[in-house]
């Protein structure tokens, strides 16, 4: 797979996408298009269908109700070889680390894994393998927990150290599915500053799917809003976040917006 400078169109184009599940229309005639090197915030209350979408982009699931999706200019391609040019960030994604995991060879598992971890997940990896998950752990300022189980880390390093894992393979693409769930304010800020340093040039390109636009860092240029299976807005952030949206989209009453430092913090 190419790299983000490499890919001639966008990463991922959805064209017309529906979804239905049990008879329910969970995505409804959705259109997104994702170019490389452009960072967006995924946004909408619970059952908005952000989730499926994800699952869409990861090739995870097909669109079973109508509409294509186009993957570097092409509708079908091997799924292992996408998957590993994805990497995958959620909390849900922690609870199906085995217990004895080594935090080195949980990141070394990046580069050869697909979405997902399938134990034994480090099997494959490689002297290699092991060699450039230590430097990048250092670079990321992981190493110290190198030795240490993955089950023996906070909550907030555990994120840090898949953020890690998802950047072993050189992916394309990282989706960071409500990444920053269940963690203090402390380790919420020190989680974000990481990824704030991962927005390089050439770098992957990062989907932050969120319900909470304080956590929208300055380099996340882009916002998708959705609602009932549609994407009711899509553009530039700052035009995106606004009180209206925010009040339609969460039943709530529209608060006042407070930027500091290139992030938008909603007081009501």
């Amino acid at each position: 797979m190419p790299s983000p400078n490499e890919s001639p169109g966008p990463i991922v184009e959805l064209r017309n996408v529906s979804f239905v599940k049990r008879d329910k229309r969970i995505l409804d005639d959705v259109s997104w298009r994702i170019e490389p090197g452009t960072h967006w915030a995924i946004l909408g209350p619970n059952g908005s269908g952000k989730t499926t979408l994800m699952r869409i982009v990861t090739g995870l699931e097909w669109p079973n109700g109508g509409g294509t999706v186009h993957r570097l200019g092409h509708q079908l391609q091997d799924l292992r070889a996408l998957h590993r040019s994805i990497g995958w960030v959620s909390h849900a994604l922690a609870a199906r680390v085995p217990a004895r995991e080594t935090v080195l060879k949980l990141v070394a598992s990046g580069r050869v894994a697909e979405l997902g971890l399938r134990p034994p997940i480090a099997t494959d990896a490689t002297p290699q393998d092991l060699e450039d998950a230590s430097h990048l752990m250092n670079r990321l300022g992981l190493a110290h927990f190198a030795a240490r189980t993955f089950v023996t880390l906070s909550q907030g390093e555990q994120q840090k150290v898949l953020l890690a894992r998802a950047l072993m393979a050189a992916p394309l693409l990282i989706v960071l599915d409500e990444p920053c769930a269940g963690l203090d304010p402390a380790a919420r800020e020190d989680f974000l500053m990481l990824l704030q340093a991962q927005m390089t040039p050439g770098g992957p390109t990062l989907l932050l799917v969120t319900h909470h636009v304080e956590e929208i860092l300055p380099g996340i240029e882009r916002t998708l809003f959705m609602m009932s299976g549609k994407i009711v807005e899509q553009g530039a952030t700052r035009d995106v976040i606004t009180p209206q949206r925010i009040a339609e989209a969460y039943e709530c009453e529209a608060p006042e917006l407070i930027e500091r430092r290139g992030r938008v913090w909603p007081v009501w």
